[in-house]
């Protein structure tokens, strides 16, 4: 089974592979009774379009997962039309919108990191017309992951409640850490915290080097496609294959 390829197959034999295991698939606000429970968090660093692919593909297996989402970052604008439809879409087929909270704008080890991601959680909320309850830290730094910090109303997925007391894989670097199938079918586990990023899976096998320069190549297509929409008759001035 090659759930390691970051393939959409892939992905999707993933979740038939938690579910045969006898996991039911849960978020951060039910974690009562003793069901075996996969949180499954994706955070979205980059590629915010990839998000509604796996999306659809846990849709139509009838599974919600939680997708965090950065405030800060030149990657994507969450008040774009094209990122508040793909927010609005993930939000209709179930999926949990969380704020993916970048820590470095910190500027003083006094300033107050609860305040910090209030603050951040009400302007997302305003892109995704709901409430943000669930955060998780992008690259937290050694501080944040020994503090683990509890917000009010606010779940924090790097606690140890979530990273101590679950199962925790994740696919950091396009590298699971340790091999994914033996995790999820040796039995061991009572409950997974499985953390993906939607920006390393394609319709193909592909290495990083190649995903990452895909990725980059496809940013002069986004930057002609947002000039075509913006410019008059573009295609007079610079053709899209030039």
């Amino acid at each position: 089974m090659p759930i390691a390829d970051f393939t959409f197959t892939a992905y999707a034999e993933l979740m038939d592979l938690i579910h045969e295991n006898g996991y039911s698939f849960t978020d951060y606000h039910d974690t009562g009774n003793d069901e075996k429970k996969c949180i499954l968090r994706h955070d979205v660093d980059s590629r915010i379009e990839k998000s509604l692919l796996l999306g659809e593909i846990e849709f139509k297996k009838g599974i919600s997962s939680t997708y965090f989402i950065l405030l800060r970052t030149d990657m994507y604008n969450v008040f774009s039309k094209r990122c508040v439809d793909i927010l609005n879409q993930l939000q209709e087929w179930g999926h949990e919108i969380g704020l993916h909270y970048d820590e470095k704008f910190l500027s003083d080890d006094e300033i107050d990191i609860e305040e910090e991601i209030k603050k951040e959680a009400g302007i997302l909320a305003e892109a995704a017309g709901r409430e943000i309850k669930v955060v998780s830290m992008h690259r937290p730094s050694k501080k944040t992951r020994e503090s683990d910090y509890r917000f009010d109303g606010i779940e924090n997925s790097n606690s140890k409640k979530f990273v101590g007391e679950y199962k925790y894989l994740s696919d950091s670097r396009m590298h699971w850490r340790e091999n994914v199938e033996d995790a999820i079918c040796s039995g061991l586990y009572q409950n997974l915290h499985i953390t993906l990023h939607p920006g390393w899976y394609c319709e193909e096998k592909n290495t990083m080097a190649e995903n990452m320069r895909g990725f980059i190549e496809s940013a002069n297509e986004e930057r002609y496609r947002y000039l075509s929409a913006n410019i008059f008759d573009l295609e007079s001035i610079l053709n899209e294959r030039e």
